[in-house]
């Protein structure tokens, strides 16, 4: 699996068909048939490192398109409503504190009244830059960032395409793609696959409904590995040479691995049920044992599979 399949597969899950238009406010025939009225934002903050970015929006997307050198954050909003009434009562409120030696931007998302309708963000952020970012409903997608990632969407996919530190994903409805990431990764979602490409270090993933698949490009000897499904297949893909101690169970599949295990011993007949129990259970030890692998779904296949040698 690489970047480019991962992010197309992420894409045709998530991405919503849009109009384009020509000015900053002007009436735009949606793709569900009723007419949206737009209007674009755009302003910058000036940020000193280390900073710290929180983004509180209530429906619409988040996108971090690049990161900069500069000590500023670029914003690129735009606001979207039924009725070219309402744009003026939706607001984006940016304040900026000082504490513990950290400067904290949040953008918060506001309604004057009873309006409704969303706001859109893209932001390019100073290098570096601890992202919190939240929605309601909107896709989340990061193209890179270096500091610690913390994101959180009720309804939408989260897109991660490079990350130089801890991550940490939530979703309700939607899928998680993560790839070429060098920290820790948390990845949970209610009704969606994970995709996570390129780990270094722990993962735990979960979806109560959807399919994990993760390719491991290392793992240390204090790393924990932990997927859980409950409905639907899980596939490990492991570095040639691995050290971990290694369980896996499904309740209403098979298990499968490419790899060597040297297998727990223990005592059984060699009935019926021990031979269900071997398809569907694994506890043992790859290498010396090191780290730690624990793979489950309640309803669903697993696979442990290998990077063959170059």
């Amino acid at each position: 699996m690489n970047t480019k399949s991962i992010l197309l597969h992420t894409l045709i899950a998530c991405t919503a068909t849009s109009s384009a238009f020509s000015s900053p406010l002007g009436k735009v025939y949606a793709f569900f048939g009723a007419n949206v009225y737009q209007q674009a934002i755009n302003t910058e903050y000036e940020l000193d490192n280390p900073a710290v970015l929180t983004i509180e929006n209530l429906q619409g997307t988040i996108n971090i398109a690049a990161q900069t050198d500069k000590k500023k954050v670029l914003v690129s909003a735009v606001k979207k409503a039924h009725d070219e009434k309402t744009l003026p009562l939706i607001h984006i409120k940016g304040t900026i504190t000082h504490e513990n030696n950290t400067n904290h931007l949040t953008l918060r998302t506001q309604f004057d009244k009873d309006a409704s309708g969303e706001i859109d963000y893209s932001l390019i952020v100073p290098k570096g830059t601890t992202l919190q970012l939240s929605t309601g409903q909107g896709n989340i997608t990061i193209g890179q960032a270096d500091g610690p990632i913390s994101v959180t969407t009720d309804s939408g996919c989260i897109t991660i395409t490079k990350a130089g530190s801890t991550v940490k994903a939530q979703t309700e409805k939607g899928a998680i793609s993560i790839s070429d990431v060098a920290g820790n990764v948390t990845a949970t979602t209610v009704h969606g696959n994970i995709t996570i490409d390129g780990s270094k270090k722990s993962v735990i993933a979960q979806t109560e409904k959807g399919e994990i698949e993760m390719h491991c490009a290392k793992l240390p000897a204090t790393a924990r590995i932990q997927l859980s499904s409950n409905s639907g297949n899980v596939k490990l893909t492991l570095p040639e040479t691995v050290n971990a101690a290694i369980f896996g169970q499904t309740g209403k599949g098979t298990l499968i691995s490419d790899a060597f295990i040297d297998i727990k011993p223990r005592t059984t007949k060699l009935d019926k049920n021990a031979w269900k129990q071997f398809q569907r259970e694994v506890e043992g030890t790859l290498g010396t044992g090191e780290a730690e692998i624990k793979v489950t779904t309640a309803r669903g296949n697993i696979k442990i599979a290998q990077t063959k040698a170059a």
